[in-house]
């Protein structure tokens, strides 16, 4: 089993340390983390997997969401 420091996530990612640490502590669909000390934690490759999986299904289902519908006059669009 893979285990990636924070780093390591952050530029398979493209984002900063400092990102991945905010998915990691946000109280709404964290990153699952393994804390191996108060300073060292690690990041499952196979959960980090899941957890891009379901936020692109999340992100998918906002832009739904966030869709207007077209409002009819007279009959007509």
């Amino acid at each position: 089993m893979d285990y990636l420091t924070i780093e390591e996530v952050a530029k398979k990612m493209k984002v900063t340390p400092r990102t991945v640490s905010k998915w990691i502590n946000r109280s709404y669909h964290p990153l699952p983390v393994v804390i191996v000390s108060a300073k060292i934690k690690r990041i499952r490759s196979i959960d980090l997997d899941k957890w891009m999986e379901e936020e692109a299904m999340e992100e998918e289902a906002q832009e739904i969401k966030e869709v207007q519908p077209l409002e009819v006059y007279n009959g007509k669009v």
